[in-house]
């Protein structure tokens, strides 16, 4: 009977101890997650800002082109006036 005591108090130790490890554990897990979470939002904010600028650049890009073309349209169509009504 003192041998099935003795056995009892080694087993509860060593789940005393284990829970102590999954304490330890469980707060650098918590610890990663949260700095790993504030990296991700860090660098999704960095993302939407340079999306932004991206896309105010094409946007900028196009109204340029567009310009471009009108004028070339105009000069093309003032030349060909020109040979025809001379």
């Amino acid at each position: 009977m003192q041998n099935v005591v003795a056995v009892m108090e080694d087993i509860e130790k060593d789940v005393h101890d284990i829970d102590k490890r999954l304490v330890k554990i469980e707060a650098i897990l918590e610890r990663l997650e949260n700095n790993h979470l504030a990296h991700v939002e860090a660098d999704m904010l960095e993302m939407k800002s340079s999306i932004k600028d991206m896309s105010s650049m094409i946007f900028k890009g196009m109204i340029a082109f567009f310009i471009q073309l009108a004028l070339v349209l105009t000069g093309i169509i003032a030349f060909l006036a020109t040979l025809v009504w001379g």
